[in-house]
């Protein structure tokens, strides 16, 4: 089996030059390694997948409840104003003339 590390060059530490002396890393370096590091979500997807799940459920079944409990999932009942083309200019007119006498 071939040893791999003894191909792998040594890691190159950001702020060194060749004969390490130490270089201010540029702005677009710095964006780089901060971009570089991992987040809390994709961290706690890979270490706990099934703690993420539960609570991601737990979370949309809060919402169920409360969409459940203050009746908001229950349509409103059609009206005449739903089956309008509000592009027709006759709809326009009535909606000018609705607003004219207050009743909108």
């Amino acid at each position: 089996m071939v040893d791999t590390n003894e191909f792998t060059p040594p890691p190159i530490k950001l702020g060194t030059n060749v004969d390490n002396s130490t270089i201010e890393p540029s702005h677009n370096q710095k964006e780089l390694e901060k971009m570089g590091n991992s987040l809390w979500l994709t961290d706690m997807f890979v270490n706990h997948p099934f703690l993420v799940i539960v609570v991601g459920f737990g979370g949309i079944m809060i919402f169920c409840l409360l969409c459940f409990l203050l009746g908001s999932w229950v349509p409103a009942p059609i009206t005449n104003r739903d089956l309008l083309d509000y592009a027709d200019i006759r709809t326009k007119m009535f909606d000018m003339r609705q607003a004219i006498e207050g009743d909108l």
